[in-house]
């Protein structure tokens, strides 16, 4: 059985947003292109590295995703605006990758969810939140 690759988009977004030590610009140096380029630099490497032979989705956090902000004060209230969003979800248009965003919904709630979901699939959650361990069973390991 094909195992389901879940990628967890914000946060890989956000790791290439802050992680690359220098700028990635177009070539007229108008747009910074590190979200995007980095974003689908590090998901095609974890794929091929980890599953390619895996279904890989990636998970987004929906728009008006509250749940947590309204009951836990200061959730992500320090986190950076990054406007590359739409650019990754055009670029995984064009290359045939699908993504999931559901309005109202957290990105780990909705990547939990198949981890249950779909007990006989394997199911690999690509993320550095440290939340998904109580994911992992006897079976799973990190990565």
């Amino acid at each position: 059985m094909t195992a389901l690759f879940l990628v967890d988009g914000n946060q890989l977004l956000y790791r290439a947003w802050f992680g690359f030590p220098t700028r990635i610009t177009s070539r007229d140096k108008t747009r910074d292109l590190t979200g995007v380029f980095g974003f689908l630099a590090l998901m095609r490497k974890a794929h091929r590295l980890h599953a390619p032979d895996s279904e890989l989705v990636v998970i987004f956090d929906g728009e008006h995703a509250t749940g947590r902000t309204d009951t836990v004060p200061g959730y992500k209230a320090n986190r950076a605006t990054i406007t590359a969003l739409p650019e990754v979800k055009r670029a995984l248009d064009a290359a045939a990758v699908r993504w999931i965003e559901i309005d109202g919904q957290e990105g780990d709630d909705i990547i939990a969810t198949p981890t249950v979901v779909h007990a006989g699939r394997p199911v690999i959650c690509y993320s550095s939140d440290r939340d998904f361990y109580q994911l992992l069973h006897h079976r799973a390991s990190p990565f």
